[in-house]
């Protein structure tokens, strides 16, 4: 078993990047009277789950169109699977739900509140308040339980990571799972782990010690850095960003990678193909080696990005919520958050800078104009 290396050293990221993100707020819905924890893309709606009991289906301009009101507690979680929306609940019950709002199927097993959920292979599979982890079928036979976290420690975060599966939870521990479910690795920080997210082929996680980490395969911390004043509740992966909430804001961040780490993978690979050989001539010869990070295809900087990177910036804060944000999610390419009390809100986040482009009404999505790569491959030439 693999066991977590926390040598890197703590790194405080650079106050804003080079080139601020626009991030603007296009919608503010208040829909629950109690703490929002879960919103999903649902069909043409966006669905929210919240401490009172309810799950609201909200259409585009902010209307709730349906309401499912439960008397046994929280729900805490919402996910899709195949073509059911899933809820997870207070008394450890998971409910399935068509396009119509009727329950087809209820999943039984687990004793104590489902947290969290995550599809894995084609199977969905969830974590509750007593530290169990349950993978269920499509026909809702319960096909194992992984034991490894310690009881009485909620699950917290559940993330496909490859062909694993990583799981973080109360016991200040990240494990990770082969398919048989066998732990194969662990990873600790300070305090309760709340949340992970996997960002440029790297394991990202969210504790209550107020950093966050980001881990390699072997599960070593490439590095360390605080995020929030308050614990880190959620994370989540936008484009090229990861972005990160706990305390009444949200950040988004990037990573730094400094030309001459870029340089140097290029010459340890030896790649000997043309768009790699007009790159680091580029790189070489250019005066200002800041400026030719525009020069790196897409393919390239993943690629330094898994092994080298060399720090992080935060590229835009968002402030708006009077409340602790307990969600993040990318729906329909929007970015969106939910709120706790004493204001209980959803706030639609957009995109605005030229990096993204809107393709529909609701997408936003990351777009590389091939003509501009074509001029600096000529200019590289």
């Amino acid at each position: 078993m693999a066991a977590s290396s926390l040598d890197a050293p703590l790194r405080t990221p650079l106050p804003q990047a080079a080139i601020p993100l626009n991030v603007e707020c296009s919608m503010t819905v208040k829909t629950h009277l109690k703490a929002i924890w879960r919103t999903v893309a649902w069909g043409p709606y966006l669905a929210s789950c919240s401490n009172d009991g309810a799950i609201k289906w909200i259409d585009k301009k902010g209307a709730c169109v349906r309401n499912i009101t439960f008397d046994s507690g929280a729900v805490f979680w919402l996910d899709v699977w195949n073509e059911f929306l899933v809820s997870c609940h207070e008394s450890g019950a998971i409910h399935l739900w068509n396009a119509e709002g009727v329950c087809v199927s209820t999943l039984s097993g687990h004793s104590r509140r489902v947290r969290v959920t995550v599809v894995w292979d084609g199977c969905l599979v969830s974590g509750d308040g007593g530290g169990t982890i349950k993978k269920w079928s499509t026909d809702g036979t319960c096909l194992a339980s992984f034991l490894g976290h310690k009881e009485h420690k909620a699950v917290r975060g559940l993330v496909v990571w490859g062909d694993r599966l990583a799981s973080c939870s109360y016991d200040t521990t990240i494990k990770i799972w082969d398919a048989q479910g066998e732990c194969v690795g662990v990873a600790h920080h300070k305090e309760d782990v709340n949340t992970l997210a996997v960002w440029n082929r790297k394991l990202a996680s969210g504790s209550d010690d107020k950093t966050i980490r980001v881990w390699d395969k072997d599960l070593h911390c490439v590095y360390t850095f605080p995020a929030h004043a308050e614990g880190i509740y959620g994370l989540m992966v936008w484009g090229k960003y990861l972005v990160s909430c706990g305390d009444c804001v949200i950040r988004i961040w990037s990573e730094n990678i400094h030309p001459t780490v870029i340089l140097r993978t290029l010459l340890l690979a030896k790649r000997r193909d043309r768009t790699a050989s007009h790159t680091t001539k580029a790189l070489t010869s250019s005066p200002n080696k800041g400026s030719t990070l525009r020069c790196v295809p897409q393919e390239l900087l993943t690629l330094v990005a898994e092994f080298l990177p060399d720090s992080c910036e935060m590229a835009a804060e968002l402030v708006g919520h009077k409340a602790r944000v307990f969600g993040v999610n990318n729906c329909y390419g929007d970015l969106v958050s939910c709120s706790a009390l004493p204001e209980p809100v959803i706030k639609v986040w957009r995109m605005t800078c030229s990096v993204f482009s809107r393709l529909e009404d609701n997408v936003v999505s990351q777009t590389i104009t091939e003509s501009a790569i074509s001029g600096q491959e000529a200019a590289a030439r």
